[in-house]
């Protein structure tokens, strides 16, 4: 007669509760805070691992654990390289608020074309309309 396990290692076997869970693009997107290129980047690069459902992917709460554990091993690293973060933004320039005479810079900037101007065209050079 073959034995039956016990309850106590059937519930060592079943998977933990938000294992089971299933969070989709949108999900993951409110969860980690990205956008849908960004959270699809994740997934082109190897970091979140996915699955179809028809026509949409989902992940599971294991996966997300394990992207979370990867990207904060990636920043790890990164700090203690002395790189900067993918996920931080650059310093913008400073761009000259006054030129010299005291006024804000043109809208067009340096170089910036006149408009094209108009020929003046005369009532004879235009096609008759009937």
């Amino acid at each position: 007669m073959a034995s039956t396990p016990s309850k106590a290692n059937r519930e060592a076997q079943r998977p933990a509760d938000d294992d089971l869970q299933v969070f989709d693009i949108p999900a993951l997107m409110n969860l980690f805070g990205l956008s849908k290129p960004s959270i699809y980047g994740l997934i082109k690069a190897g970091h979140l691992r996915t699955f179809k459902v028809g026509r949409s992917r989902a992940a599971t709460g294991k996966a997300i654990r394990e992207c979370q554990a990867t990207l904060e091993n990636l920043a790890a690293q990164q700090d203690a390289q002395g790189l900067q973060s993918n996920f931080q933004r650059r310093p913008r320039k400073e761009s000259p608020q006054v030129n010299e005479g005291g006024l804000p810079p043109p809208v067009g900037g340096i170089g910036r074309r006149e408009p094209r101007k108009l020929r003046p065209t005369s009532v004879a050079n235009t096609p008759a309309t009937a």
